[in-house]
C-alpha cells in the first residue's frame, strides 16, 4: 500500500523546475499548481495532468506527481493517460468522418450496418433503432461494461457474438436516454465493418493523426510514458481489455486531448487537417436527447453532453470518464473559445475540483454546471406504487442461452423475498427509485450460465404491471474485487405473472 508518506516523498521529488521559458506562461496558474501538489498528497492521487486552451493556443500545460510510483517515473503533460468514458466523443468523431464520407447513415436503422448477428427488441420495434440513437444513448440499449484482465482466463467475445448476448433493446427506442457503454461498442464495430479496418486502425489514420494528436491511442500505448492505474489503497490495477472499445479504451496525454478540444472549437490550427466540416461539429454538439445527471438535465448530442450554464449563461460542452484507476474530463466553451482538460490515474474527485479552479481562473466563474432541475410531484406515492407490485410473481430472467427461472413474494411494507435459479430463497432490499420498485439482493452462481464468472449484486427494476403481467430489467454486476472493483456488469430482461 502507498502510505501518506511515500506520497509526501513523491511529491517532493516529483516536482521538476521550471524552465525561464515556462515561467511566464505559468506564472498566472502557480497558486493552482501549488494547490495540485498539496491535493495530490492529501487525497493519495499518484498524478494528474492538466491543460488549458484559449484563443488557438494552450496556455498551460503541466504533470504532477508519479505516472508510475514503483518505477519512479514522473508524469508531465505529455503522460498517457486512460480516458474511460472521454473516448466516447472521440468515437464519435470517427463516426462523423465517415458520415461525411457517405459511409453511414445516422438516421438508418443500426442492423443496416451489422454483421450476421442483429438486434433483438423487448419492447418497441428494432428498425427504430438507428445510429444517432446509438450515439446520443437513446437506442433502448442499456447499462453494460465487460473488462477483461491480463491476469485471468478468457478475453472478450467477438462483436458478432457480443450483439447476440447483449443487443437487446429494453425501452422504446428514442423514448429515453439510458447511458450504454453497449451502445458505443456496437458504435465501434459498425466504423470498423464500414471502414474496412479495425476500430484502432480508423481512429488513428482518420482521427488521431491528421489531427496531430501523436500521443493517442485505442488501447494501451506500445510507446511513450504510459501512467499505470491505481486502486484506493495504491495497489496497481493489472491491464484489462474492454469488449466495448469505443466506450472506454483509449488512451491520451493532457496535450492532446485539449489540442482534441480546440479542434471542437474549429480553432482550424496550422498542423490539424479539416477531417470535419464545420457543420458536422455543430451537429455533434447538437441536443438530440435529454441526459437526466444527479440534479441537473443536461443535452446529449452526438458524442457530447451539452448544456447552458446557471452562472453567465455560456453554453458548455463536456464529457467526463470515470472506471477502476482513471478519471478523465475534458470541457470547452465556445463563446469564450476555452480549452480544459484534466486527468488522474487514480478514480478520485480531484478531477473536478482542478477542473473548477481552471474554470474560476479562466472564465471568472466558479462553476460551469446547468440549472438545478425543478422537483415534479410525483403522481402515485411510494406506498400506492408498492401496493401495485406487492403479491408473488413468478417468471423468467432472459438470458441469451437460457430462461432463468425467477420468483418473487413482496408486499407494501417493503418486505421481499426472492427466488432465483435454483438458489435458495433470500431476502430483498426493495425501494421506489423513479416511480419504478426497485429490489436488491445477492445472486450466487446456482442461478444461471451469466452468474459464473464473478460473484454478483442483483438489482430488480419492477415496471408498472399491466393486468396480471409485469415486466422489468435485472442488472447484474460483480461483486467488488479488493483489487480489480467491478469489471464486469449486465442487463437482462424480466417477464413476470402474478400466481
Amino acid at each position: 500500500m502507498v502510505t501518506r508518506s511515500i506520497f509526501c516523498l513523491v511529491l517532493f521529488l516529483a516536482t521538476p523546475t521550471p524552465t525561464p521559458a515556462q515561467d511566464q506562461t505559468r506564472s498566472r496558474f502557480e497558486s493552482i499548481a501549488a494547490r495540485i501538489e498539496e491535493e495530490l498528497v492529501r487525497q493519495e492521487v499518484p498524478s494528474l495532468a492538466v491543460a488549458v486552451a484559449q484563443n488557438g493556443r494552450i496556455l498551460w500545460e503541466q504533470g504532477f506527481g508519479w505516472a508510475d510510483v514503483q518505477a519512479q517515473i514522473l508524469a508531465t503533460e505529455h503522460t498517457r493517460y486512460a480516458l474511460a468514458s472521454v473516448s466516447k466523443p472521440m468515437t464519435a468523431t470517427g463516426l462523423m468522418v465517415l458520415v461525411e464520407g457517405g459511409e453511414i447513415d445516422l438516421d438508418a436503422p443500426v442492423d443496416r450496418f451489422l454483421g450476421e448477428a442483429k438486434l433483438q427488441a423487448m419492447v418497441g420495434r428494432v428498425e427504430d433503432a438507428t445510429v444517432r440513437t446509438l450515439a446520443n444513448h437513446t437506442s433502448g440499449l442499456t447499462k453494460f461494461y465487460n473488462l477483461y484482465f491480463d491476469d485471468e482466463p478468457g478475453r472478450p467475445p467477438t462483436r458478432d457474438e457480443m450483439i447476440r448476448r447483449w443487443g437487446v433493446l429494453m425501452s422504446v427506442p428514442g423514448a429515453s436516454h439510458e447511458y450504454s457503454n453497449l451502445g458505443y461498442g456496437v458504435l465501434d464495430y459498425i466504423i470498423s465493418r464500414s471502414a474496412g479496418r479495425s476500430f484502432g486502425e480508423h481512429m488513428s489514420e482518420a482521427v488521431f493523426e491528421p489531427l496531430g494528436m501523436h500521443e493517442t491511442t485505442v488501447g494501451i500505448p506500445s510507446e511513450g510514458v504510459v501512467a499505470v492505474r491505481y486502486m484506493p489503497g495504491g495497489e496497481r490495477l493489472p491491464s484489462s481489455v474492454s469488449s466495448t472499445l469505443g466506450s472506454g479504451a483509449v488512451y491520451s496525454s493532457a496535450h492532446d486531448l485539449v489540442r482534441f478540444g480546440m479542434f471542437h472549437l474549429q480553432e482550424h490550427l496550422e498542423d490539424q487537417r479539416p477531417i470535419l466540416e464545420d457543420d458536422s461539429i455543430d451537429e455533434m454538439h447538437r441536443a438530440t436527447a435529454v441526459a437526466p445527471l444527479s440534479f441537473y438535465d443536461v443535452g446529449y448530442g452526438i458524442g457530447w453532453r451539452t448544456w447552458v450554464s446557471a452562472q453567465e449563461g455560456m453554453r458548455v460542452v463536456q464529457h467526463t470518464g470515470a472506471m477502476e484507476g482513471a478519471t478523465a474530463m475534458l470541457t470547452f466553451v465556445p463563446e469564450k473559445r476555452v480549452a480544459i482538460a484534466v486527468m488522474a490515474n487514480k478514480t478520485c474527485f480531484l478531477v473536478s475540483n482542478v477542473h473548477d479552479l481552471l474554470v474560476a481562473e479562466v472564465l471568472g466563474v466558479s462553476k460551469l454546471d446547468p440549472p438545478y432541475r425543478e422537483k415534479v410531484p410525483s403522481e402515485r406515492t411510494s406506498a400506492e406504487i408498492l401496493s401495485a407490485v406487492s403479491g408473488t410473481w413468478r417468471g423468467a430472467v432472459h438470458a441469451y442461452d437460457e430462461k432463468v427461472p425467477i420468483e418473487l413474494k413482496i408486499d407494501d411494507s417493503r418486505s421481499a423475498m426472492v427466488r432465483l435459479g435454483e438458489s435458495e430463497w433470500r431476502p430483498v432490499k426493495t425501494s421506489v427509485r423513479n416511480g419504478r420498485v426497485q429490489c436488491v439482493f445477492a445472486g450466487d452462481e446456482k442461478a444461471g450460465s451469466e452468474w459464473r464468472r464473478w460473484p454478483i449484486n442483483i438489482t430488480l427494476t419492477l415496471r408498472t404491471p399491466d393486468g396480471e403481467k409485469c415486466t422489468g430489467t435485472l442488472f447484474a454486476d460483480a461483486a467488488p474485487d479488493p483489487i480489480k472493483g467491478v469489471p464486469f456488469g449486465f442487463t437482462l430482461w424480466v417477464t413476470l405473472e402474478r400466481g
